[in-house]
């Protein structure tokens, strides 16, 4: 009955229909359905429906209008923007301008890590932190107290006391219980000067730590001559002597120093046992020690901190700062959107190696026996205990960052609070309860700046939520206060809508198997995995002779010129009449020719948009797809709202005026009207702006795009809650709308945080609709909210305010509070209490609640309209009559069955209606925007077809395509270009160049990777470093042993300081020399039976110039030690350059002159010096030793492990200097060098081959130029640190050879990962680099270029440059004396032109027509964008702005982006960088440029290519003015197809430099003509053309012009764009088009088989 009046009020003129009913009938505008069901035909009514005289008839052309405008400025979109633009936006929200300035949007965003970073204070406080922290780290290892690492400083007197006797029975210890005791250093070093010159030095007695012994009660005190100059690394205890003495052993003890002999300020320095909490020194003094029972045995307290002890926490605080400074430079570098997997990867990182270091402590505790302890390892389990809680708390920070990033606070209090109780842990079980936290302190400041994060952003939340629930409590004081006297007034009515709410929300549950709802693509139910199948398929496509141009015969129905071809509710196709259309079998078909191209990509296109058996497919994850869907249901929505408000009663709020000036006033509502009224009255909620959706998309939603469900939004008011419910019983009943979630707060239920508005909430699919369905729109999800006018009467800018940031505040515990209930249920139900669980808070995943109204408020759409704020997408002078089409079956249940006894009657709506276009059509800033007159001539050579309501007409293939422009944007396909284009980059086997001529390309290391011949190149490299790192291994492993077993021994003495040499020389200079045992201590630094092998020399003195040893046995060596002359004045005698020399043979010395004999002036020093083997004295003589060497990287393993070099040495000028020589290099040298390098490069080789292989089948491996990058760089790193560590230590021959081999290791890793056309030059000069850095190296080292060998890395990388280069320059020749014959053919046929007058007179001509057009020889010719007035200055922008009010309208996503575009004007400084937007421009401009081209042809006699017999007969051209007017000849002109897509990514890998804007031939056409008069007039006409712009000129038909650059072909080329209304209109008059004018005697010469040539020279050469 409401229904009936309703309707019958609204207008004074109707007319009476009486229909039987069974239901209450579905209204919709100008539609009256009413079907029966079969079970209530005994129960049928009549009802007496008054409709509208004015809405008897329908206005079909205004709709059509409309839906060609729609289509038209969805082009400009496609033309003129990145096909990927918003998502682009959604990733960076800063490049938008949302940048976080203030801590309040970062704290209550979905994504708060990244916005933290977008805070000025807060990157430049993070870096700030994190560079102290480093220094004050990095202090406290430079200034550590030496004795809290296990160092014994430095002192004149040190004092043993005894604490406990073994016996500890004998009471207080009365005598020391040791025999003496000493100090150790490593390698014998004594002062500044001495010290161990080569390799790892041991522990030996120190030369300066000898004093005497002072015994006095339990003490017995070491005094020393002077204070030492340097510390000390160990000391040493000496058990008593004699039987029965064990008892008397000191097994607990402790050590003293002081430089006051009687010990008043002593220093305690060691104890008898000890420990370590992290890497600082514990003493026991508590704990026995280990004490040997064998008498006057030594033992040696070492309380050196281990050396993987340093290892694990340098890797520890390494793998900290590293992140951190990672993260921290991200930041500072204005990329924030890096930092939170910055963040993951460190703290998982952290996790990885804290558990490492555990399990390192767990391990070495388990398998160490007690009594092999050096010291005590009890408390081990306290280091794995807190490296363990520590790894734990680090894995817990990723996992709160990965599933709860809003509340990664706690993952930070809880890591801060894990360090501090683990530090306290170890301090207590290290140090007591009297030193708690004073173990680590930097551990401890970083466990408060943990805290003082997490406690900060947690008291910031807390703040903002308490200041937003402050907010909204006036505004839900008036809520309320509006909805008690509602629930007085119209209790049933709520009741009912309850009730209703509750039916819906079962049908939902009934139909939906997906519990949450989502923005999801369209799939079709028989072609379920589209995007797995193959490129080639045996059935439904096939390619034509004519090339691979893509035909389905069956896969359209219908005549291609039928007007229902795409459905009868959109279709605004004129037929054609053939007249040399493009569409000779179909017209789409030019869309899927030249956009789609692939057969994949068509088969998922034509099922996708089939529209049969559609189900959902994946989650939306394109912003710009979402978009595109809004922009085109947007409309069809709209009329829907509007028809479900006029049926019940709905309102719109009104605009505020922009006049109105004071306090804000009241909102106003008003009914639509459609006679006349302005719709610009109204508030409507349109399409979301972009800044909105991206800062939801940011704050809310994680960057999730599929939860974007109000990306379309409108508001309905009511004036009752009936009217209210008999709105959503329609909507209920509607079959073309899918309901796929339903919201009520409008009920009794009193809520916790809630902002007290009542309204209910639909979001729905127009699935049903044949529109929407035609543009695949039919799965986009739309929001409809319904409230009440008395609500939104009370609403305020202010409360909309607060509301949003109460939103905000919410939201940023929902995620947690979900994991906390998930916890809870998952405890219950391993405690067998199973029950139900309370719904999901988070109103995007909980689609509805069987219980009526218990919805939350949330995220309703648009709650409080952004009134005034211009936000919004706003309608004008929108249609509101646009029909539903047919109904066809909702999702929501099946369709009724039709019987003959339903009566079906259809009243079309004839309403009013205003032109389409107005100041706001779709556009957020109507101000901007002005009218334009109305076109009534349509340009020559373009069919007529219908207008847009701006008066430009566009032809009927224009309009199917930019509809097939349409589908591929809401199917997501309108990017595949571009993502084969970004994949062709880093993975794809995209350019079929030759193997040489690839290194020539912009990635060429990605280019070549596919190939076999490089996939071979890094096996190879792989397979021989692998070798490499086994031998070093094992040549590591002889080092660690001594080498050799010999009884002779001798120094000799090759060069003097003063610089004598040969017989010059004629004493060794040396006061004394011996070889190092096993032990590797000297004599004097050795203690009794030390060294097993310390037998007594049967000789030792000097003989001529070497100084000789003899042994009763041979026996090994580990080094060697050497005095310097004792004598006063001896300097200029000290060795220069000495060889140790071995021998088991029979020495046979006498009166010395065999030391002398001749020969020893032959050559210089090093030359006789560097021999393997030598005569002397009747023995030969090996050398097994010299001052410095290197490691040896010889293949044979029978050779010594290291290769001695002639390099001078500088001694110590202080006579009697001990000085010793150890043949163990020190292993942070060896492995950074040898080892870790080459394991880098046999990864790198490996992994790269593999990545050639793998990532053509999984695209996500790594490429190749990233496993070689990493590798070179990781090689890089260890060579340089080594080199800087080699430096440090005085080795300085290492020290060089590894700075030119990470020099070497630099190029090769920039080289390949950012590649580029030098690739090849600078692995030209790398391999230069690395064969003369060698080579000085060798100079220097060994006096001869190849003393060292050869540089195999060198040697390998400069033939690689060579070879490539050979082939290249191979490649070159083979490819033109391919094209020989075919330039010669043209040759000859442009010599014979230039033999004719006439001809030649005409190419003089030419040339002077070229000349004068002005555009020769222009080479800077790009794709660039439209000019924006936007980035103008104020002044001219004001100007431009009036100027395009001639211009056509423009799409609103670029007013909302702020993109003033003026239409015809280019922007040299903003260049095409999208394929996809390249395609669609050219597909638009190609069809206009063609008709232009038939004009042409026509006025100068042009001719087109024919297609021709199977059998190759007939006419190859064909006159366009013959043709013209016959229709079989139209048929078969052959248009040029647009350029592959394979193609144009060949030509941006090889020439253009991945430089998309410098592809101007992806439409190109060609004409041809007969003579040179007709093609200079064709140029005329071209030229005088207002409707096209000609750019560049191309004059190959010049005799200047050097025809071996195209193999002798000769043509003129021009560069135009199309300028005409219509390219304006669609955009597409920025496209730069490529027109080829040929003499007919150059295109007959053109062949298929010539064709293949140029194919194969051209990718020959690579170009």
């Amino acid at each position: 009955e409401d229904t009936q009046q309703r309707v019958a009020s609204r207008s004074n003129h109707t007319r009476t229909l009486k229909v039987s009913y069974a239901e209450p009938p579905f209204l919709q505008e100008g539609q009256l359905r009413m079907q029966p069901r079969a079970e209530d035909t005994q129960q049928t009514k009549e009802l007496s429906v008054e409709i509208p005289a004015s809405e008897s008839s329908h206005d079909s052309s205004a709709q059509r209008l409309h839906a060609l405008d729609k289509l038209t400025l969805h082009a400009q979109r496609t033309s003129m923007m990145d096909s990927l633009l918003l998502d682009s936006y959604g990733k960076d929200p800063g490049s938008l301008g949302l940048t976080a300035k203030t801590m309040s949007y970062a704290l209550l965003s979905s994504a708060p890590v990244v916005n933290y970073f977008r805070v000025r204070w807060w990157r430049q406080s993070s870096a700030v932190v994190a560079i102290i922290y480093s220094a004050l780290y990095i202090a406290g290892v430079a200034i550590r107290d030496p004795v809290s690492q296990g160092m014994v400083p430095a002192y004149q007197y040190y004092r043993f006391t005894n604490l406990e006797h073994r016996n500890s029975s004998l009471g207080s210890p009365s005598s020391p219980g040791i025999a003496e005791f000493g100090l150790e250093r490593v390698g014998q070093m004594r002062g500044s000067a001495g010290g161990s010159l080569q390799g790892m030095g041991p522990l030996c007695l120190a030369s300066d730590a000898r004093g005497s012994l002072t015994v006095e009660g339990a003490t017995i005190t070491l005094s020393l001559a002077d204070k030492p100059e340097r510390m000390f690394d160990s000391w040493y205890i000496v058990t008593l002597g004699g039987e029965g003495t064990e008892g008397l052993d000191a097994v607990r003890f402790k050590l003293e120093a002081s430089d006051d002999p009687s010990f008043e300020e002593a220093t305690v320095i060691g104890a008898s046992s000890h420990t370590y909490h992290t890497t600082k020194l514990v003493m026991l003094f508590d704990m026995p020690a280990p004490i040997p029972l064998e008498r006057l045995s030594m033992y040696v307290v070492n309380a050196r901190l281990p050396a993987w002890v340093l290892w694990i926490d340098t890797l520890v605080w390494c793998s900290q700062m590293a992140g951190y400074t990672i993260v921290v430079t991200f930041a500072i570098a204005g990329r924030p959107e890096r930092t939170y997997p910055s963040i993951l990867a460190s703290f998982f990182v952290q996790f990885v190696v804290n558990f490492l270091a555990s399990f390192v402590y767990l391990s070495h505790e388990l398998s160490t026996e007690p009594s092999d302890l050096p010291f005590d390892w009890s408390h081990t389990r306290a280091h794995s205990v807190y490296f363990f809680v520590i790894g734990l708390s680090s894995a817990n920070i990723v996992f709160i960052l990965k599933y709860a990033q809003k509340d990664f606070e706690l993952g930070f209090l809880v890591h801060g609070i894990s360090i501090l109780a683990v530090s306290a842990y170890g301090d207590f079980v290290c140090f007591g309860p009297q030193m708690p936290l004073m173990g680590k302190r930097s551990d401890v400041a970083l466990a408060f700046g943990h805290l003082f994060i997490g406690l900060y952003i947690a008291f910031q939340k807390v703040r903002l939520a308490v200041e937003a629930a402050r907010g909204i409590t006036p505004g839900k004081a008036k809520y309320d206060e509006v909805w008690s006297n509602v629930m007085q007034e119209q209790a049933e009515a709520v009741q009912r809508l309850q009730t209703v709410v509750g039916e819906m929300q079962m049908d939902i549950l009934a139909a939906q198997s997906l519990k949450v709802p989502r923005q999801r693509n369209r799939q079709d139910r028989d072609a379920v995995n589209l995007v797995n199948l193959p490129r080639k398929l045996s059935g439904g496509l096939r390619r034509t002779r004519r090339g691979s141009q893509v035909t389905d015969d069956t896969s359209f129905s219908g005549s291609p010129t039928s007007p229902t071809h795409f459905g009868s509710s959109i279709s605004v196709l004129v037929p054609s009449d053939s007249g040399g259309s493009l569409r000779a079998r179909s017209s789409l078909n030019y869309l899927e020719q030249n956009v789609l191209q692939t057969e994949r990509t068509v088969l998922c296109f034509r099922n996708a948009r089939a529209g049969r058996s559609v189900q959902f497919g994946r989650q939306v994850d394109s912003l710009d797809q979402l978009h595109a869907q809004a922009f085109l249901v947007h409309d069809l929505f709209l009329d829907y709202v509007v028809h479900l408000g006029k049926q019940h009663g709905g309102k719109f709020k009104l605009k505020v005026p922009a006049e109105h000036t004071g306090p804000e006033p009241e909102p106003e509502f008003a009914e639509w009207n459609s006679t006349g009224e302005p719709q610009t009255k109204f508030a409507l909620g349109g399409i979301k702006s972009v800044k909105s959706f991206v800062e939801k998309l940011d704050t809310a939603y994680g960057c999730d795009v599929s939860m974007l469900l109000d990306m379309v939004r409108e508001t309905l008011y009511f004036d009752s809650v009936a009217d209210l419910v008999s709105c959503l019983r329609a909507i209920k009943r509607e079959p073309q709308v899918e309901v796929v979630q339903v919201k009520s707060t409008m009920d009794d239920t009193t809520r916790k945080l809630w902002a007290g508005m009542r309204f209910v909430k639909l979001n729905l699919r127009l699935s049903g609709n044949e529109e929407a369905q035609e543009l695949a729109v039919d799965t986009h999800i739309c929001e409809l909210v319904l409230t009440l006018t008395d609500i939104g009467r009370s609403q305020t800018r202010e409360m909309g305010k607060a509301y949003r940031q109460w939103r905000k505040c919410k939201r940023t515990t929902e995620k947690m509070q979900r994991l906390v209930k998930q916890l809870c249920s998952v405890t219950c139900m391993f405690g067998g209490l199973v029950g139900k669980t309370e719904p999901n808070s988070r109103e995007e995943e909980t689609p509805f609640s069987l219980v009526p109204g218990s919805a939350s408020s949330g995220d309703t759409l648009q709650m409080y309209q952004d009134v005034g704020s211009g936000t919004a997408a706003q309608w004008s002078e929108s249609p509101c009559g646009v029909g539903l089409g047919s109904p066809t079956a909702g999702r929501n249940r099946p369709a009724p069955q039709v019987s003959d006894d339903t009566m079906e009657v259809v009243v079309s709506a004839g309403s009013e209606r205003g032109r389409v276009l107005s100041s706001g059509l779709y556009i957020s800033n109507p101000s901007v925007f002005h009218h334009v007159r109305r076109t009534q001539t349509a340009e020559k050579g373009i069919e007529t077809g219908n207008p847009t309501s701006w008066g430009v007409r566009l032809s009927s293939e224009v309009q199917e395509l930019i509809k097939g422009l349409c589908h591929l944007s809401t199917l997501r396909l309108l990017h595949h270009a571009d993502r084969r284009w970004k994949t062709s980059i880093n993975y794809s086997k995209a350019d079929g160049s030759s193997f040489s001529s690839a290194f020539f390309s912009k990635h060429p290391v990605t280019a070549v990777s596919h190939r076999w011949q490089s996939q071979v190149i890094l096996l190879v490299l792989g397979v021989y470093y692998a070798v490499v790192v086994f031998m070093s291994v094992g040549r590591r492993e002889l080092q660690t042993r001594p080498w050799g077993s010999f009884q002779h021994f001798r120094l000799e003495t090759m060069l003097t300081r003063d610089g004598k040499e040969g017989r010059e020389i004629t004493e060794p200079g040396v006061s004394d020399f011996n070889v190092l045992g096993r032990s590797e201590c000297s004599s004097e630094g050795m203690r009794g039976n030390y060294d097993p092998e310390a037998a007594s020399f049967t000789f030792a003195g000097p003989v001529g110039s070497s100084f000789m040893v003899s042994y009763p046995e041979s026996r090994s060596m580990t080094g060697w030690y050497i005095k310097t002359g004792a004598g006063e004045g001896s300097e200029p005698l000290d060795p220069a350059y000495f060889n140790v020399w071995a021998t088991n043979d029979n020495v046979v010395v006498g009166d010395g002159s065999c030391a002398l004999a001749l020969g020893r002036e032959e050559g210089r020093w090093w030359e006789r010096g560097g021999a393997s083997e030598t005569e002397w004295c009747g023995a030969k003589w090996s050398r097994v030793g010299s001052p410095h060497y290197v490691a040896s990287t010889s293949w044979n393993v029978a050779e010594h492990p290291l290769k001695f070099v002639e390099v001078e040495i500088d001694l110590p000028t202080e006579r009697g200097l001990l000085q010793t020589f150890h043949l163990l290099m020190d292993y942070r040298l060896y492995y950074g060098i040898y080892f870790l390098p080459a394991l880098c490069y046999c990864v790198g080789g490996l992994m790269g081959a593999l990545s050639g292989i793998v990532s053509v089948h999984f695209p996500d491996f790594q490429g190749t130029h990233i496993w070689c990058g990493f590798s070179f760089g990781l090689a890089f790193v260890s060579h340089f640190v080594s080199a800087c560590v080699a430096f440090s230590i005085g080795n300085n021959i290492l020290g060089y050879k590894a700075l030119g081999f990470a020099t070497t290791a630099s190029i090769l890793s920039g080289v390949c990962l950012y590649q580029g056309w030098w690739f090849l030059p600078i692995v030209f000069l790398a391999g230069i680099q690395a064969i003369a850095s060698w080579t000085a190296i060798s100079l220097w080292l060994w006096h001869s270029p190849l003393g060292g060998g050869f540089s195999f890395a060198g040697l390998y990388i400069f033939t690689f440059a060579v070879g490539v280069t050979s082939m290249r320059v191979f490649s070159i020749w083979k490819s033109r004396h391919l094209l020989k014959h075919d330039q010669d053919m043209y040759d000859n046929l442009w010599a014979k032109l230039l033999e004719g007058e006439d001809s030649r007179s005409c190419i003089d001509h030419l040339e002077k027509v070229v000349r004068m057009i002005g555009l020769e020889g222009n080479n800077y010719c790009r794709q660039h964008q439209r000019l924006r007035a936007d980035k103008l200055p104020p002044a001219i922008r004001a100007g431009y702005i009036a100027q395009s009010a001639s211009h056509p309208p423009l799409n609103p996503l670029f007013w909302d982006l702020g993109c003033w575009f003026l239409p015809g004007r280019l922007d040299p400084n903003s260049k095409v960088s999208s394929i996809n937007q390249l395609y669609a421009g050219a597909a638009i401009a190609n069809l206009l440029i063609v008709e232009r081209l038939k004009v042409w042809a026509e006025e100068s006699g042009g001719m087109f290519l024919l297609e021709r017999n199977g059998d190759g007969s007939g006419e190859r051209f064909v006159k366009w003015s013959d043709a013209k007017d016959n229709p079989a000849l139209r048929s078969q002109v052959q248009w040029t197809r647009m350029k592959r897509h394979g193609r144009a990514i060949e030509k941006l890998l090889r020439s253009y430099h991945h430089e998309p804007d410098r592809l101007l031939d992806i439409s190109r056409n060609c004409v041809i003509f007969d003579n040179m008069v007709d093609l200079t007039n064709c140029i005329g006409k071209i030229a005088t053309d207002e409707s096209v712009r000609i750019e560049r000129l191309k004059n190959r038909l010049s005799p200047s012009y050097n025809s071996d650059e195209t193999a002798g072909y000769r043509d003129m080329c021009i560069n135009l764009r199309v300028v005409n209304k219509q390219a304006e209109t669609l955009g597409a008059e920025i496209h730069m088009c490529e027109v080829q004018l040929v003499l007919r005697k150059f295109a007959e010469l053109k062949t298929n088989e010539g064709h293949r040539r140029y194919v194969i020279a051209r990718n020959r050469r690579g170009v």
